[in-house]
């Protein structure tokens, strides 16, 4: 399971999904622009199979439910998304950015690390990169 505690919304963050083999070098680059490890959240397949906890709880569960509704509350882009991760042994990796340099920065490493599924999560809106 990911290392996360409790986290209330993903404001401000580009997501992407990412196979686990290319996790550990993703973050290297990441980190090494500055980002703080411990503010990248990584979600796994088993962290995904806790999704019908209640919205209200605390730390991954609720954070994927948080992540999910997100995305539109669209039952297929949730299905879509626990396909990749689950089915293709991938994981989700959400990057806190501030700004549209920082912003670029991330996807365009993530990117160079095979990410998919990019896309940024602000504090009122969605935008598929």
């Amino acid at each position: 399971m990911s290392d996360m505690k409790e986290v209330r919304y993903p404001h401000n963050r580009v997501v992407a999904t990412l196979d686990a083999t290319a996790l550990d070098a993703s973050l290297t680059a990441l980190t090494s622009t500055g980002i703080p490890r411990d503010s990248i959240f990584v979600i796994t397949p088993d962290d995904i199979g806790h999704i019908d906890s209640p919205l209200t709880e605390t730390g991954v569960s609720g954070f994927v439910h948080r992540l999910i509704l997100s995305f539109g509350v669209d039952r297929d882009v949730f299905d879509q998304l626990r396909e990749e991760v689950v089915a293709r042994g991938r994981v989700i990796v959400t990057v806190p950015v501030d700004g549209d340099d920082e912003k670029s920065q991330a996807v365009e490493l993530l990117r160079s690390h095979g990410a998919h599924s990019l896309r940024y999560v602000g504090r009122w809106a969605t935008e598929d990169l």
